[in-house]
C-alpha cells in the first residue's frame, strides 16, 4: 500500500542513486496532475451531455455508460417511466447511492400509483355490479365509498382523475337508487301506518258498537284524522290499495324490507275485513236484531288468518259498558301503567327499540287484570305490542341481512390476494361489525355464526402462516444474536487482563508504545473482532421487539470491554497522525531536508497502520489528507520552480502590454485635441480595464518588477491627469456658458430697471422688451423663474405703475446692497473698500445670528437666487460683483 513512498530498486537488485528518486517523483506527481486534468475535462464533458439531454431514452443509455455520479444525477431526472427507472436502477444501484435512492423513490411512487389506480378501477367495478344489484342496499353503497377512501381517490392528488371522474358518476348513480328506495319505503311505511291505525279505529268502533259507548270512545281516540264514516274508511282503503300496488310495481321494490310490502297488504285485509264485519253489525242494528243474532252474524264474516283479535269481547262489554271506564283497584299503581304504555308507544315512534323492549318488559310486569284499565287502553297495548313485534322482526332481518353481506364479505377475502396487514386489518373490522350487529340487532343463529367464524379463520390463514413462520425466524434470529453475545464474552474473558492495562494507560493520559508494556494488547486483533462482531450483528433478522431492545443491550455491554480500550486508542492514534499531517503541511518546499522528513514521516504511518488500525471511514480520511499534503510538498517543489519562471514573464509580457495602450491613448489624446468629449470617455474605461487587469497579474520577474511597476504608475497618471484637466475645462465652460446666460439676464432686467428711472420706456416699449427676453436662451431651473417673475414686474410697471414700481426699487436698494455684501462674505469675494466698515457689521450680526440659532449654512445658489429676485438699479462695478458672484456660486 506504502510502496511508492520509497526508494525503487533497479533490475539488478542495486539501489538506484539519490538523483534518481527527486526525477520519479516529480515525474509521478507530473503524471498524477495530467490524470486530473483529464479526468477533470472528461467530468465536465459529460456534464454538458447530460444538460443537452432531449428524451429518456437517450438519459437511460447516457446513464448506463456515464461513469461520474454528478453527471448521472443531472440526467437521472429525464427517466420517468417504470422499465427506464427499473434498467437504470439495476445499474447504479451498488455503484451509485444518490441516483439509486433518487430512481428507487420515483420508482416506488410508480408502483404505488399504479397499485392505487388498480384499487381503483377495483372499486368502480364492484361499484357497477351494485349498482346493476336489484338489492341495493345502504351499508354496501357505504362499503363501496369507503373502500373508495381506502384506494386514495378522495385525495387531491388522486393518480387518474378519469376513474375519479368514473366513480363519482357510478356514485351519482347510487345515490339516486338509494333516494327513490327511502322514498318508497317511506311511502310503504307511511301506508303501513295508516292501515295499523284504521285497524285500530275499526276495532274501537266495533267494541264500543256492540258496547253502545260511542261518546266515550269518541273522547278516546288519539286525535287523528283517520276515517271513521264507513263510505270514508272504504274509499281510504281503496285508494290505499292502489298505492301499495304502484309501490309494489316500483323498480326498487325488490331492495325494500321483505316484510314492509307483505305487512301492508295484511293489514288492508284486515281492515276490509273488519270494515264488512262493522257495516254488517251496523245493519242488523237497524233491522232490530238482538245482540246475540248479531254477534252470530258478525262472527260468520270470514277473517283474514293471523288477523288481531279485539283485546276485550264485544258481548262483554255490551252486558257490562260500565266495566271500560271503571277506575283500577289500587289507584297508584294505574298511573305508572299508563306512564310506561305512554313510554312504549313514544319508543315505537321514535324506532328506539331497546327503549321500547325495556317499557314492554316493564308493563309485564304489572297484572293488568288486577289494575282493570280501560277498554281503549288494552287496546292500545295491543297495538303497541303488536308495533314492537314487527319493529322486532324487521331489525332481526335487517341484522341478519347485515351479516350475511358480513360473511360475503369473509368468503371474498381468499381471492383478493390482499397483504398480510391490510388482510388483518379487513378481518378484525368485520368481526367488530358482527360484534355491533349482535348488539343492536339480536344474537345471530348458531349455524350463521359457524360459517363466519369459518370464513373468518380461512381468510386469517396465510396470515396466521406467516405469523408463525416470523416467530420461527425471530427464534432463529434470538439463538443467533445470544451465539454472538456467548462468543464476544469469551473472547473478551481470554483478552482482559491486556485490556485493563491499556484501558488504565489511557485514563492516566499515557501514550507509551506496545514495546515499553508488559503485555500489550493486540489492537488489530481486537479490532478485526470488533468488525466482525458488529458486522455479524447487522446481518441478525427481525427479532421481537422486547427481546431486541434486551439483546442489544447485553450486545454493547458484552462488546463495552473492546470497544471503550479501542476507541481511547484509536482517538490517540487519531491525533498521532492529525499531528503527523500538520507536520507534512508545515513543511516549504524550498527547504532541502523537506523531502527527507516527508519520507520519516511515511515510515512512521506506516507502522502506525499496521499496529492499530483505525475505522474504515477515518482511515480513509485521514490517508487521503496525508497523501494531499504529501503529494503538495513534491508538487511544490518541483512545478513551482518550473512553471515560476515562465508565469513572471508572461506577466511581464502582459504588463508591457498595458502601459504601451496607456501611453498610446495619452499621446492619442494629445492629437485629438477637437474630440476631446469621444477621446476622455475611451481613455477612461480604457485606464479602468488596465487597472483592473493589472491588479489581476501576478509578479514579474523580479530584475524588471520595479522597472514595470514605474512605468505604469507614469503612463497611469498622466492618463489620468489628462483626463481630469478635459473634466475641468469642460466643467469650466460649462460653468462659463450658464454665468454668461445669468449675466445676460440680469442685464436686461437692469437695463429695463434702469430706463423705468430714466423715463425711456414707454407702455408701447413692453412688447418689444418681452421680445428681447423671449429670445434670449432659456436658463435651467430655478434661475430662470426668478429671473422671469423679476423681468415681468418689470415689464408690468411700464406705464401707469411705473412710478410705485421705482419705488419699490429705490427702498429695496439697502436690501439689494446688504444681499450684496452678504454674498461676498459667503463666496470669500472682495467687496469695494468704501463699503469695508458695513461689510464688517454685517459679518459680526452675521455671525451672532448663527450662534443664537445654531449653525445654518446657505449654499451659494440660495444666495444668488436671492439676490437675482431683488430689483435694482445698478451700475457698471455693481455688475461686476454681481458677475464675480455667479460664476463663484455655479463653481460650487
Amino acid at each position: 500500500m506504502f510502496d511508492f513512498l520509497f526508494k525503487r530498486r533497479r533490475a539488478d537488485g542495486n539501489p538506484s542513486s539519490s538523483s534518481d528518486t527527486p526525477q520519479a517523483a516529480s515525474a509521478s506527481a507530473q503524471s498524477s496532475a495530467a490524470r486530473s486534468q483529464i479526468r477533470q475535462r472528461e467530468r465536465e464533458q459529460a456534464l454538458l451531455q447530460a444538460a443537452a439531454l432531449s428524451d429518456e431514452q437517450s438519459a437511460l443509455a447516457f446513464i448506463l455508460q456515464c461513469e461520474f455520479a454528478d453527471a448521472r444525477l443531472a440526467a437521472a431526472p429525464w427517466l420517468q417511466s417504470q422499465d427506464a427507472l427499473s434498467a437504470a436502477l439495476r445499474a447504479v444501484r451498488n455503484s451509485d447511492r444518490r441516483v439509486a435512492k433518487l430512481l428507487q423513490t420515483r420508482l416506488d411512487d410508480i408502483v404505488r400509483q399504479q397499485h392505487a389506480r388498480q384499487q381503483m378501477r377495483t372499486v368502480i367495478e364492484q361499484a357497477e355490479i351494485l349498482l346493476r344489484d336489484p338489492g341495493l342496499t345502504p351499508d354496501r353503497a357505504a362499503d363501496a365509498d369507503r373502500a373508495w377512501k381506502v384506494a386514495g381517490g378522495d385525495r387531491g392528488d388522486a393518480p387518474d382523475p378519469a376513474l375519479v371522474a368514473q366513480f363519482a358518476a357510478v356514485r351519482d348513480a347510487l345515490s339516486k337508487r338509494l333516494a327513490e328506495q327511502a322514498q318508497l319505503q317511506r311511502s310503504l311505511i307511511d301506508t303501513r301506518a295508516l292501515l295499523q291505525k284504521i285497524q285500530d279505529a275499526l276495532q274501537r268502533q266495533t267494541t264500543l258498537a256492540d258496547a253502545a259507548a260511542h261518546p266515550a270512545a269518541d273522547e278516546e281516540g288519539d286525535g287523528d284524522q283517520t276515517p271513521s264514516a264507513p263510505a270514508a274508511i272504504a274509499a281510504t282503503l281503496d285508494r290505499l290499495q292502489q298505492q301499495i300496488g304502484q309501490d309494489g310495481a316500483a323498480p326498487e321494490a325488490a331492495a325494500m324490507p321483505k316484510q314492509l310490502l307483505p305487512d301492508c297488504e295484511r293489514l288492508l285485509q284486515s281492515c276490509r275485513a273488519a270494515h264488512e264485519r262493522l257495516s254488517a253489525a251496523a245493519a242488523m242494528r237497524q233491522s232490530e236484531v238482538s245482540p246475540d243474532i248479531a254477534a252470530a252474524a258478525i262472527s260468520d264474516i270470514p277473517t283474514e288468518a293471523g288477523a288481531e283479535e279485539p283485546a276485550s269481547n264485544p258481548a262483554k262489554a255490551a252486558k257490562s259498558p260500565g266495566k271500560t271506564a271503571t277506575v283500577a283497584a289500587d289507584p297508584e299503581r294505574l298511573p305508572q301503567w299508563l306512564d310506561l304504555l305512554e313510554q312504549l308507544e313514544s319508543a315505537l315512534e321514535q324506532g328506539a327499540l331497546q327503549a321500547a323492549s325495556e317499557a314492554e318488559r316493564a308493563l309485564r310486569d304489572h297484572d293488568a287484570r288486577a289494575l282493570k284499565p280501560g277498554a281503549a287502553a288494552m287496546s292500545r297495548l295491543a297495538a303497541a305490542q303488536a308495533s314492537l313485534r314487527h319493529l322486532q322482526g324487521w331489525a332481526r332481518w335487517g341484522g341478519n341481512i347485515s351479516r350475511e353481506e358480513l360473511l360475503q364479505a369473509a368468503l371474498a377475502l381468499p381471492e383478493q390476494t390482499l397483504p398480510v396487514s391490510e388482510l388483518v386489518q379487513k378481518i378484525g373490522g368485520l368481526r367488530a361489525r358482527w360484534k355491533l350487529l349482535s348488539a343492536s340487532a339480536g344474537q345471530a343463529p348458531q349455524a350463521l355464526w359457524e360459517r363466519f367464524d369459518a370464513a373468518c379463520s380461512a381468510a386469517y390463514a396465510p396470515a396466521a402462516a406467516q405469523f408463525e413462520r416470523q416467530d420461527r425466524e425471530r427464534e432463529e434470529h434470538r439463538a443467533a444474536a445470544e451465539a454472538l453475545i456467548a462468543e464476544t464474552v469469551q473472547f473478551v474473558a481470554q483478552h482482559a487482563p491486556p485490556l485493563a492495562t491499556s484501558d488504565a494507560g489511557a485514563a492516566d493520559g499515557s501514550t507509551e508504545t506496545a514495546a515499553d508494556a508488559d503485555a500489550p494488547p493486540d489492537w488489530k486483533k481486537l479490532a478485526q473482532f470488533d468488525a466482525r462482531m458488529r458486522q455479524a450483528w447487522q446481518r441478525i433478522g427481525p427479532l421481537g421487539h422486547k427481546e431486541k431492545r434486551v439483546l442489544e443491550r447485553a450486545f454493547n455491554v458484552a462488546l463495552k470491554p473492546i470497544q471503550a480500550p479501542l476507541q481511547s486508542r484509536r482517538k490517540i492514534e487519531i491525533d498521532a497522525r492529525e499531528a503527523m499531517i500538520a507536520q507534512v503541511g508545515a513543511l516549504q518546499p524550498e527547504d532541502r531536508q523537506a523531502l527527507d522528513t516527508v519520507r520519516a514521516v511515511q515510515a512512521d504511518w506506516q507502522q502506525r497502520a499496521q499496529t492499530v488500525p483505525l475505522l474504515h471511514k477515518d482511515e480513509q480520511a485521514l490517508w487521503q489528507a496525508f497523501r494531499a499534503a504529501c503529494d503538495t510538498v513534491f508538487a511544490q517543489r518541483k512545478e513551482t520552480a518550473a512553471n515560476q519562471d515562465a508565469q513572471r514573464q508572461t506577466h511581464l509580457q502582459q504588463k508591457q502590454a498595458l502601459c504601451e495602450q496607456l501611453e498610446q491613448a495619452r499621446q492619442g489624446e494629445g492629437r485629438n485635441a477637437g474630440n476631446q468629449a469621444f477621446d476622455a470617455a475611451a481613455a477612461r474605461d480604457l485606464l479602468q480595464q488596465a487597472q483592473t487587469q493589472w491588479a489581476r497579474l501576478g509578479p514579474a520577474p523580479r530584475a524588471a518588477e520595479r522597472a514595470i511597476e514605474q512605468r505604469f504608475k507614469d503612463a497611469a497618471g498622466a492618463l489620468k491627469a489628462a483626463l481630469q484637466a478635459i473634466e475641468d475645462s469642460a466643467a469650466a465652460a460649462a460653468v462659463e456658458a450658464e454665468a454668461a446666460l445669468i449675466d445676460e439676464r440680469l442685464t436686461l432686467c437692469f437695463a429695463l430697471d434702469a430706463s423705468l428711472a430714466e423715463g425711456r420706456a414707454a407702455a408701447s416699449d413692453a412688447p418689444a422688451w418681452r421680445n428681447r427676453w423671449l429670445a434670449g436662451t432659456r436658463l435651467p431651473e430655478p434661475f430662470e423663474q426668478v429671473l422671469t417673475r423679476r423681468f415681468e414686474l418689470a415689464v408690468a410697471a411700464i406705464g401707469e405703475e411705473r412710478d410705485a414700481y421705482l419705488s419699490d426699487v429705490r427702498q429695496r436698494r439697502e436690501t439689494f446692497d446688504e444681499a450684496l455684501l452678504e454674498a461676498e462674505i459667503a463666496a470669500g469675494l472682495d467687496s469695494p473698500p468704501e463699503q469695508a466698515r458695513q461689510r464688517m457689521q454685517l459679518q459680526v450680526a452675521l455671525l451672532q445670528s448663527s450662534l443664537k440659532a445654531g449653525s445654518r449654512t446657505v449654499s451659494g445658489r440660495q444666495q444668488l437666487l436671492r439676490l437675482c429676485a431683488l430689483p435694482a438699479l445698478a451700475d457698471g462695478p455693481t455688475l461686476e460683483r454681481i458677475g464675480k458672484i455667479v460664476r463663484h456660486a455655479l463653481q460650487r
